[in-house]
């Protein structure tokens, strides 16, 4: 082989290849840089300038050589070397970010697939609380529907009257518990989760109930649980009831739980406003 075709073939064209590699790399974080610049988050712009540089500076070398065609430092083979080197962060970041992409591509798909049942679950939900005709069938729903899903074993409705908390339904393991209409909590005098929910308008979530206020102290004493959530039932300005969930185990109820939680407190609502109105 002559020394023109070792500079083509084992010089200018590995150059220019890597030059479409590094501008390619640049084109790739192009999305992300307009994100970031609407977001005002911190942008891969230098990152991005550096591949275009890099993929520039390639390119030109690699069409001198082939104008020229004369091996880079009169060695073809040395000069492949490194320029091999000089690619190789341009293929481990295309590569790279075609896994991460996969990935997330992956993730949304589960979640998707995922949101698919929990959508059919809350619109059968709602079509049989609006066939309820009293408030004690919509919490049997409501806390059934909690229970199994957010997989906890205590769920609880609370109706509020003024500054008064007084407990509709429960459910445990399951089961009816037989006190709930016992269970009275003055909001503004009882520190509790139920509390919180009604005057922040928001859920809530508790750890570790052995150290919160007094009122959740007594429902772990009670029901043995460790970790409870709260979420407030609104309609309008006006919050009717409290929807509680507890476990045995200590858990932290991420984002995703609340959410659901606060998901089925809402969707229980109208149908709780549209049964007391109607009394």
């Amino acid at each position: 082989m002559s020394s023109e075709s070792q500079a083509i073939l084992l010089n200018a064209i590995p150059l220019l290849v890597g030059a479409a590699l590094y501008l390619l790399s640049a084109g790739v974080l192009g999305p992300a840089f307009r994100r970031a610049r609407e977001t005002g988050r911190e942008s891969e712009l230098p990152l991005a300038s550096i591949f275009v540089c890099v993929g520039a500076a390639m390119a030109i070398v690699g069409v001198l050589v082939l104008l020229h065609r004369e091996p880079l430092a009169g060695n073809a083979w040395v000069s492949l070397a490194a320029v091999s080197l000089a690619v190789l962060p341009a293929v481990l970041f295309l590569v790279r970010r075609g896994d991460r992409n996969a990935a997330r591509r992956g993730h949304i798909g589960e979640e998707e697939t995922g949101a698919q049942p929990r959508r059919e679950r809350m619109a059968t939900l709602a079509g049989e609380l609006a066939r309820a005709q009293d408030g004690e069938s919509i919490a049997e729903l409501l806390l059934a529907a909690a229970t199994e899903g957010l997989e906890v074993e205590f769920a609880s409705l609370a109706l509020i009257e003024g500054t008064t908390a007084t407990g509709l339904a429960a459910r445990l393991d399951g089961r009816s518990l037989p006190w709930p209409g016992e269970l009275q909590v003055d909001l503004e005098r009882q520190p509790s989760g139920i509390a919180t929910a009604v005057f922040e308008v928001a859920p809530l979530a508790v750890y570790d109930l052995a150290s919160s206020p007094a009122g959740d102290r007594e429902l772990a004493e009670a029901i043995g649980a460790r970790s409870g959530a709260w979420a407030p039932l609104v309609a309008g300005e006006t919050v009717l009831a409290v929807l509680a969930v507890a476990t045995r185990g200590q858990r932290a109820f991420p984002a995703e739980d609340l959410a659901l939680l606060q998901e089925l407190a809402s969707g229980a609502a109208p149908a709780l406003e549209r049964t007391r109105s109607s009394t």
